[in-house]
């Protein structure tokens, strides 16, 4: 690393759910699930980007396919995550507004998951 200093670092993160989980659906019998161990962007902008109206983004994708995936599914679905990342650009400035609201209204504090967090997953100090 070379001491980069960000002044603005998003993350938006994915993982499977157990079959016991409420939101799990059943996979198909004639289907096989992929597990996501984790999935999700990293956005990153130094002050410099920031004046540019711009910023790094990051797709990270580990999962257990539980299987070989054909080449022509790969090629299906790898150009829509760079539209997924334009999107995801366009929205910003209203991402940005809807995170300042919650942390004006104490919303880490306040919130109630629906759900136990994953403890491999749980950022600790």
């Amino acid at each position: 690393f070379d001491n980069t200093k960000y002044e603005t670092i998003v993350c938006n993160m994915a993982y499977s759910v157990d079959d016991k989980h409420p939101f799990n659906v059943k996979t198909k019998a004639d289907h096989v699930r992929a597990r996501i161990i984790q999935s999700g962007y990293v956005l990153s902008q130094t002050s410099e980007q920031k004046k540019e109206n711009m910023m790094q983004v990051c797709y990270i994708l580990a999962m257990d396919p539980a299987g070989m995936i054909p080449q022509w599914v790969v090629n299906q679905f790898a150009p829509s995550k760079g539209m997924e990342i334009k999107k995801f650009v366009k929205n910003w400035e209203k991402l940005k507004a809807t995170m300042e609201n919650r942390k004006k209204n104490d919303f880490k504090k306040n919130h109630q998951p629906l759900f136990e967090p994953n403890e491999k997953l749980v950022y600790k100090e």
